[in-house]
């Protein structure tokens, strides 16, 4: 298994790399440089197209960085007082969590139009945290994606399997493993709540989770009982995690070509065979930016956020970011290893990331069923394919995840 990375190695390299500057409105607070800004915008354009591919029908919505408290502590009355985590300005506060804008715009939708769908990219800022690292621990948390939906009741198992294959095939997209985890957490803000369980080192973690959010939320706003509102999504705690994964299997600090929306810099020592060679690069689909060769090409490649540097001469010269140099004779050998190289970069940080979730699970799980067990257990763990009970021989399509039941983990 590929060495794993100090969380603090992944900072001091996105700092280095002019991808942000961890403290740079103060502790937690983050300044993102372009680099990082690009590679933030290219992500959540993956997750975007992902909804598309899902026959999700969505509307961005815009959110305010400033809700009133009049809205905040609607949003939560009867559920839970989260005001300790919110900065105040007079009768305003920080947005801490786009739901009090989304479920306004529900209530307004919902009867007209029977299904309203949601999508919050935006940041938030809380005020605890246990430790800073950026992406991940920071005060102000960004990017923060989030689906909000209201449905009819019934629709909410068919939507249900639809937002698993949406996520599974998205994490699967950005080569991290995900296992979903059934879990009674907050019982008083979801009736039901799914995590995307991962790997972080040694310890399990939580990366997104979808929750069927309590009836009290529709009394707070109004919207009749018959309604589901359906929370869902995750943080910039995925993007860390997706740099990091690649990283370990690649051994090296780098930012995942499949997270970079120009893989190539491709520089050319004359332009007879630009028209040509960029013609073939297109029919690929892998996405470059072209230039005359100069003496600040390849620097200019290293400050960039693309994976590969190619020269074009009298043949091709390809570097990649480990260090790794490769000469072409032809344009055929060029392209198909970089498509074989792309695709098994993919395959190599997605069986990384499986392998650290399964080693962390040893031990961790019981195939047996809720009739049997006997003891606390932390939740239920859905299994990728049916099983049979240890003790009783029932099918069974969940697992007990035997962890603490009384230590939550994020």
């Amino acid at each position: 298994m590929a060495k794993s990375l100090d969380n603090n190695e992944i900072k001091k390299y996105l700092e280095q790399s002019k991808f942000l500057i961890s403290d740079g409105y103060g502790p937690g607070i983050p300044i993102f440089l372009s680099k990082g800004i690009h590679v933030v915008d290219f992500f959540n354009q993956l997750f975007t197209c992902a909804l598309l591919e899902s026959n999700i029908n969505y509307k961005k919505f815009n959110c305010q960085q400033l809700i009133s408290k009049t809205d905040f502590e609607n949003l939560y009355s009867h559920i839970n007082d989260y005001s300790g985590e919110v900065l105040s300005f007079g009768d305003n506060m920080l947005m801490s969590d786009p739901l009090a804008q989304t479920l306004k715009e529900i209530k307004k939708n919902i009867e007209t139009n029977g299904e309203v769908n949601l999508l919050t990219i935006s940041s938030i800022f809380r005020n605890k945290s246990r430790g800073l690292i950026p992406l991940f621990k920071d005060r102000n948390i960004f990017p923060v994606v989030q689906l909000d939906q209201g449905i009819n009741d019934y629709d909410f198992e068919n939507n249900l399997t639809s937002l698993k294959k949406l996520y599974y095939n998205f994490y699967e997209s950005i080569g991290i493993k995900i296992l979903f985890l059934e879990a009674k957490e907050v019982p008083e803000y979801a009736e039901y709540e799914l995590y995307f369980l991962s790997s972080l080192d040694n310890n399990f973690t939580k990366l997104g989770m979808i929750y069927k959010l309590s009836k009290k939320f529709n009394l707070n706003y109004g919207i009749t009982s018959q309604v589901s509102l359906v929370n869902s999504g995750f943080s910039g705690k995925t993007l860390f995690m997706s740099i990091k994964n690649f990283s370990e299997a690649y051994n090296k600090n780098c930012l995942p070509p499949y997270l970079i929306a120009s893989k190539i810099l491709l520089v050319f020592d004359d332009l007879s065979r630009k028209d040509e060679i960029e013609d073939e690069l297109d029919k690929t689909g892998i996405t470059y930016v072209s230039q005359l060769h100069n003496k600040k090409s390849f620097q200019s490649w290293k400050d960039s956020e693309m994976f590969y540097f190619i020269l074009v001469h009298k043949f091709f010269t390809l570097h990649e970011r480990n260090g790794q140099v490769y000469e072409f004779d032809n344009l055929y050998e060029l392209l198909k290893y970089l498509e074989n190289n792309l695709r098994d970069s993919l395959n190599q940080s997605f069986m990384h990331s499986s392998e650290k979730l399964q080693c962390n699970l040893e031990g961790k799980t019981k195939n047996v069923c809720l009739n049997c067990w006997r003891g606390d257990y932390y939740g239920l763990i859905l299994l990728e394919a049916p099983k049979q009970c240890e003790r009783c021989g029932r099918d069974i399509d969940r697992a007990i995840f035997t962890e603490n039941s009384n230590k939550r983990f994020y």
